[in-house]
């Protein structure tokens, strides 16, 4: 029976309970990656892109409110536009200047890896994930918690991360999902206690985001408009040429 429980541990990993204390210090620990919901705001960020077709560095630009609008612009890193995209609760489009297309996607998470940007978020969960808000991508509360290599690991039970290991101060956590997937965050804003760093890496490859400025309470941004001679056409699936 004790070999049989050994066995288990190694399996399903073991660790010493919590007490109270350090129970109600991992809750804390915990809220602090749920904020109040995110409010309108303007963001610059650099995005270091590397998959099996593509590598190199895109300028990006998320304006507007998670739960209303939101107007990403995706340019080159001398400045010239390669892509908008609009996204609404109700739909999402890309509009490619260069090829005069308007995408339609019924799939907001399809919309970032057809741009050749391997993130498997919408643009409201990465919109309140740059606010600071981990919501969008984790869930309310945690399955289990024990100490980890100085840190907090938390067990979850729902959404697209499995475990979460967390700094005691807050400064870095490290998130572990399904098919490989994973998210880094550092370079903490202690004023503002966002991220200005955050590293996805998955088997379609990986994405370095940095954050150059990021403004709260901005106005909307206005609808997306095309020219009349854009044609419609279905968001490809996998990433454009």
């Amino acid at each position: 029976m004790r070999w049989a429980v050994v066995i288990v541990c190694l399996l399903v990993g073991c660790a010493p309970r919590l007490t109270p204390q350090d129970h109600e210090a991992a809750t804390r620990l915990w809220l602090r990656l749920h904020p109040p919901t995110a409010v309108s705001f303007s963001a610059h960020l650099s995005v270091h892109v590397n998959t099996p077709t593509t590598a190199g560095r895109v300028l990006v630009e998320l304006t507007g409110d998670p739960q209303e609008r939101l107007l990403l612009t995706i340019s080159s890193s001398v400045g010239s536009v390669l892509a908008l995209v609009e996204e609404t609760p109700n739909h999402v489009q890309v509009y490619v200047p260069e090829r005069n297309v308007l995408y339609i996607s019924h799939d907001p998470r399809a919309v970032l890896p057809a741009q050749g940007i391997p993130l498997p978020l919408t643009l409201a969960q990465l919109a309140r994930l740059l606010q600071g808000d981990w919501g969008s991508v984790l869930p309310d509360t945690f399955l289990r918690a024990h100490h980890r290599d100085g840190g907090m690991e938390f067990l979850l039970a729902s959404g697209p991360f499995q475990r979460l290991r967390m700094a005691l101060d807050g400064s870095q956590v490290y998130a572990e999902g399904h098919d490989g997937l994973t998210l880094e965050a550092g370079a903490l804003e202690p004023q503002t206690q966002r991220f200005t760093r955050l590293h996805f890496a998955s088997p379609e490859g990986s994405a370095v985001l940095r954050v150059k400025d990021l403004v709260s309470h901005t106005p909307l941004p206005a609808p997306l408009t095309v020219p009349a001679s854009a044609r419609r056409e279905p968001l490809p699936s996998k990433e454009m040429p």
